[in-house]
């Protein structure tokens, strides 16, 4: 009895309004102001008039809805008539009936309303005014200038959080995720996460309808599910903006967890649009993933070379440094640093430390020999295979070697300092009597180098010193880097297009009208 008689209530109001009729459902309200759903459609009529609704405070969540739906119109200003939501049909004049079917009023008698109803009879209704043309101008303010936006809606003073409570309680299980959705994108925008977090976790996507993916994405960047969601997620999910960021996230969701192989898998196809911080973070993470899966040259023709930030030089250096430095390294070099001899010296370094002479030697034919750092290199080289019979002239080389004209006598001391610190770096591969001849050399020099430069040779000396066994061979090669943090997701979340829950003829609820272009009553525009 129950639901029959709410269909009752609700069936002539609710039957004109879906039949785009205000006029009808305004003089449905006149003849029946008492009925249970009269203040609902009354605010609803409002609504589509634009009619500023009052504050109403413990109203039920529906009629709440009817007024978050106006602050949306107030916040998108002159962008809600060409906007996906409900208000492009709103403020259409055409799109809603709002004759309220007046008797004419030749030979008519008229006499002021009271109960008693005579035969023929009919009620003198004022047809609903569309008040959205001036809603739409700017408002007068107490100085006299315009101010661009009109005045905040009444509303209530529900938080948005209460609100899809009371939605679920009332088991308007759709108008409650999309309302969650709306109020928690808004939030996310805003910077404030933790308070967009707790209200992603009552968005549940299966009743977002199209925005179902998008409900999805917001709860993972939110945090209210864990980044590794975004895997299946971006697995259905092909096209477009949202699925650009599914896609980043799952790569690093993948690379977080070491599954390298599966990562690069997932990288493919990244949209080869304008370079966001969140795409240039997927094609970092593909490159250091065919990195450490061994497809070093693959890495490198992957390395993007507009990224000039640390992080992508930074892996750079260590995919370079996998192979013999060639043409194609030295471009890549050229694309990615200033200066292709500091990328070259960092590139030989790296190489050392993994154990790989032969690339460390290919990358000093490309410097000049009469630079410090260069001879500095070609000790290190010396020292890091072992090669007791070139040590001596590479580190003199380095120490006393008369300069070049145009070479500054600080360059020797930094390139002594480079030279000590790889040789620490060093030290623990290297054989104990090589070890010891390394230091003697250093002390036998340390009076004639600069103050700077002997600190350095101390520390290098006490490491040379220090016993140990020795550790021969070549690393095996894998990043020694961090995985860079998550750029921010900053995406354009779409609105829902209506945040509304309106009783049906037949006991339902619908949020709007079909996407459609025809006119109230009228044929296809």
């Amino acid at each position: 009895m129950i639901a029959v008689a709410l269909v009752l209530s609700t069936a002539p109001f609710a039957g004109h309004f879906w039949a785009r009729d205000l006029g009808a459902l305004a003089r449905d309200l006149a003849e029946s102001p008492d009925a249970p759903q009269a203040a609902f459609f009354g605010e609803l009529l409002r609504l589509c008039d634009c009619e500023p609704l009052v504050r109403a405070e413990g109203i039920d969540p529906l009629r709440a809805l009817l007024r978050v739906e106006e602050a949306r119109r107030i916040r998108l200003g002159a962008r809600a008539a060409s906007s996906r939501t409900v208000w492009r049909d709103v403020l259409r004049p055409d799109f809603f009936r709002r004759d309220p079917g007046n008797p004419p009023e030749d030979d008519a008698l008229r006499w002021p309303d009271e109960e008693e109803r005579w035969t023929g009879e009919r009620l003198l209704v004022a047809a609903p005014r569309f008040a959205c043309g001036d809603a739409a101008k700017p408002e007068k303010t107490r100085a006299g200038t315009l101010s661009p936006q009109p005045a905040r809606p009444a509303g209530s003073d529900q938080r948005p959080a209460d609100l899809v409570a009371a939605l679920v309680a009332a088991r308007h299980f759709e108008a409650a995720s999309l309302l969650a959705y709306y109020e928690a994108a808004a939030l996310f925008r805003a910077g404030k996460i933790a308070e967009a977090a707790a209200l992603s976790r009552a968005i549940d996507p299966a009743h977002l309808g199209p925005l179902s993916r998008w409900g999805s994405l917001l709860r993972i960047a939110t945090g209210a599910d864990d980044r590794s969601a975004a895997i299946a997620l971006s697995r259905d999910w092909k096209e477009g903006e949202g699925a650009a960021a599914a896609q980043v996230v799952a790569v690093d969701a993948l690379a977080r967890a070491g599954k390298w192989t599966e990562a690069v898998a997932a990288s493919d196809g990244l949209p080869a649009g304008p370079r966001t911080p969140l795409l240039a973070h997927a094609r970092l993470l593909r490159v250091r993933g065919l990195f450490e899966i061994g497809k070093g040259a693959a890495a490198r023709d992957a390395l993007a070379r507009d990224d000039r930030g640390d992080a992508a030089r930074d892996l750079a250096v260590e995919v370079l440094a996998a192979g013999p430095v060639d043409g194609r390294s030295l471009e890549v070099a050229g694309a990615l640093f200033p200066d292709v001899s500091e990328a070259l010296l960092r590139v030989a370094r790296r190489a050392l430390l993994s154990g790989s002479v032969p690339v460390a030697r290919s990358a000093l034919l490309h410097l000049d020999p009469a630079e410090p750092r260069a001879r500095a290199l070609s000790a290190e080289l010396a020292f890091a295979a072992n090669d007791a019979t070139e040590i001596a002239p590479a580190f003199a080389n380095v120490l006393s070697a008369p300069l070049a004209r145009h070479v500054r006598g600080s360059a020797r001391d930094r390139a002594v300092v480079e030279l000590c610190h790889s040789l620490v770096e060093l030290a623990p591969r290297a054989t104990p009597r090589l070890r010891a001849e390394a230091a003697s050399i250093l002390l036998a020099a340390r009076e004639d180098i600069g103050s700077s430069a002997q600190k350095a040779v101390d520390a290098a000396v006490a490491a040379l010193r220090t016993k140990g066994a020795a550790a021969i061979g070549v690393v095996p090669v894998g990043s020694t880097l961090p995985i860079p943090d998550l750029p921010p997701i900053q995406l354009d979340w779409p609105e829902p297009r209506s945040l509304l829950a309106i009783p049906d003829e037949a006991g339902g609820m619908r949020d709007w009208f079909p996407e459609s272009k025809t006119i109230a009553g009228g044929p296809a525009t």
